[in-house]
């Protein structure tokens, strides 16, 4: 690479793409059984980058050698601006790795958890997380997580007005339910949220079976 930025800062910058994954396809190199950490197709992505300037890198210049649905999703990602007379050429790998161990595995972001949040207005329970019942996070939402709150509505909020007219009231009693939790996170789209959920479950479950069996030793 000739250009503005050390090779170690550019490296860096490309290992920050998120890289389309699938779980089912691919293994962790470390773990991988055809080449035994070697690094072959069933554990790493190989990508290319041929560019001169004057132009911007962008993840769109990440082109897969082999399959291209493997180019990342979110292709103006800036690397480095290269001016008059620079270039880059760099092959670069992809492999399976874990959050904990570094950043850039981190697919996921954004964690947040909060109480189940009720409704009650007219007589009716509401469930608050219905998509038919127009949800104000802003002017619904208890702040007790043990006594019911009786909060008055917003005319200035659309979503506060939507509920008052298919409801016909002026406040709503909210409360939270402290035996259901509501969890919400983002992913940075190497995964899907769905993949992201059913891939911590099964982590989680072979962890508790590692315990137990542990534990079944002790005794």
């Amino acid at each position: 690479s000739v250009g503005p930025l050390f090779d170690e800062m550019i490296a860096h910058r490309l290992g920050l793409v998120p890289i389309p994954t699938d779980l089912a396809l691919y293994n962790r190199r470390e773990d991988c059984p055809t080449c035994h950490g070697e690094g072959c197709p069933n554990c790493t992505i190989i990508y290319s980058v041929n560019k001169r300037g004057p132009g911007v890198v962008t993840s769109a210049d990440l082109e897969p050698i082999g399959d291209a649905k493997l180019r990342p999703k979110d292709s103006k990602i800036p690397i480095v601006k290269l001016g008059d007379g620079q270039a880059m050429l760099i092959y670069a790998t992809a492999v399976l790795g874990s959050g904990k161990d570094h950043a850039k595995w981190q697919s996921t972001h954004g964690v947040g958890y909060r109480y189940y949040p009720i409704l009650k207005a007219g007589g009716k329970t509401l469930d608050a997380l219905d998509p038919n019942v127009p949800f104000c996070e802003s002017h619904m939402q208890s702040t007790s997580t043990e006594e019911e709150e009786t909060l008055e509505l917003s005319s200035d909020c659309e979503t506060c007005k939507k509920f008052m007219d298919q409801y016909k009231v002026d406040s709503v009693k909210a409360a939270n339910d402290p035996k259901r939790i509501v969890m919400e996170f983002e992913t940075d789209g190497s995964l899907s949220a769905k993949a992201v959920l059913l891939a911590s479950l099964d982590i989680l479950a072979k962890r508790f079976s590692e315990l137990a069996t542990q534990a079944s030793a002790l005794a």
